[in-house]
């Protein structure tokens, strides 16, 4: 079976110019409307990115809380008055045993509990001077249980690093 052509007549070429032209403009307009909505939301969003930057602060401090093995499971206290809400975090949750404590300047109280004893309490300034202090704990004993130690271990600075650590027996004079 042969298939008979159909005949072409200008007059069809005339009626499809028009509306491929049509289609063809619909879809400059509506590409150029992407465009623009795309170029809108990237302009948002990068505004929204400079607003959180601009006006976020971060803490000018560093604390860090160095315990040994044996005093896994004890939780380590940072409070302040300016604080909201006190930071507690436990010693050796996922073999952390360095745990820092990003801060603002200020004096906050730091304990360290052991099944519901105070190992240690005291107190910690944070200022221009000293933005990044440490304490390590592999020199306090943990106490035992139902007791409270009264008195913080001696601290004495480290003029090389601007850090605090227990002083086994010192003066806490720098």
């Amino acid at each position: 079976m042969t298939q008979t052509p159909v005949p072409h007549h200008a007059e069809d070429d005339q009626q499809q110019q028009p509306a491929a032209a049509a289609a063809t403009g619909e879809r400059r307009a509506a590409v150029r409307v992407g465009i623009a909505l795309a170029s809108l939301l990237f302009m948002v969003a990068a505004g929204v990115l400079y607003l959180r930057w601009a006006t976020m602060r971060e803490p000018m401090c560093v604390f860090i809380v160095e315990a040994p093995t044996t005093l896994r499971g004890a939780e380590v206290t940072v409070d302040a008055i300016n604080m909201p809400k006190p930071h507690t975090v436990t010693i050796g949750r996922g073999e952390r045993f360095a745990i820092p404590f990003y801060l603002d300047y200020g004096t906050y109280k730091v304990s360290v509990t052991m099944d519901g004893a105070s190992v240690i309490e005291t107190e910690v300034t944070l200022d221009h001077n000293r933005p990044y202090q440490k304490i390590d704990l592999k020199d306090v004993p943990p106490s035992p249980t139902g007791t409270t130690r009264s008195s913080p271990p001696s601290f004495e600075t480290d003029p090389l690093r601007g850090l605090i650590s227990p002083s086994p027996g010192g003066s806490g004079a720098p």
